[in-house]
């Protein structure tokens, strides 16, 4: 992965400020916010990817980021996770939500809830879209990788009828920049050889790096779990009388 180091773009704020400003740095370039069906790796093009591993409720803010700036982004929901449940009432008015501000929702796929045996993957990845497919009412066409092993990373064929974020075309035939472990590894989308060559780039983004306002990567999950906390209790409140 190529890096085109120029002025001050090694910084970028993570904050919510920072992410409509680099949306705008997007706009301003005259790239267009495509999804994994029409892309094209020799256009100005840019595929706004949120993988969601701790909290709808920051999606949902991030989603009306993007509204205001006419941007169309797609947004990879855990079935199973010990952090939210997209099955409670207020996961699938949140998810509503998201999709009524014009995005889109994929699957996000934690391999290691099957013993990471990738033989019946086909399988396992098409039962969980429909699962998603029946609960938001709109066809998942899209599945992520959660934590992804290494066989399944440039993994050519579609998994369960369904293409996948890690294929070739789109993580070695256009760029790829992740904003992983609240941090960009190798370097900001504005770093990148394919911005620079006006060429097609994946843009992966957690909305909890952007959302919170702690400082560190660690200080801001340690400020998650402080308010996931605060709400377990108001709920173990309602829901029992000897608390």
């Amino acid at each position: 992965m190529k890096l085109v180091q120029s002025g001050n773009d090694a910084k970028l704020n993570f904050s919510l400020s920072g992410y409509q400003e680099m949306l705008q740095r997007f706009i301003d370039a005259d790239y267009e916010f495509v999804n994994y069906e029409t892309v094209r790796s020799n256009c100005k093009h840019v595929i706004n990817r949120h993988d969601i591993d701790f909290s709808i409720d920051y999606a949902l803010q991030i989603s009306k980021i993007e509204k205001k700036l006419e941007i169309k982004s797609i947004y990879f929901l855990l079935i199973r996770s010990e952090f939210y449940n997209i099955f409670s009432k207020k996961s699938i008015d949140l998810i509503a939500e998201i999709l009524e501000n014009g995005h889109d929702i994929g699957l996000h796929f934690d391999m290691s809830l099957y013993g990471n045996d990738i033989s019946n993957i086909d399988d396992y990845v098409a039962n969980e879209c429909q699962i998603l497919t029946n609960l938001t009412g709109k066809e998942v066409n899209v599945v992520s990788f959660h934590r992804p092993i290494d066989t399944l990373l440039g993994m050519s064929d579609n998994v369960g009828g369904k293409i996948h974020t890690y294929q070739p075309r789109f993580f070695d035939d256009i760029g790829y920049c992740s904003d992983s472990r609240g941090e960009w590894k190798y370097g900001n989308p504005f770093q990148h050889d394919s911005f620079s060559n006006s060429l097609a780039i994946q843009l992966l983004t957690h909305p909890i790096w952007w959302l919170l306002n702690q400082g560190s990567p660690k200080n801001k999950l340690d400020f998650f779990l402080t308010e996931r906390f605060k709400f377990l209790k108001k709920e173990m409140h309602s829901n029992s009388s000897i608390y």
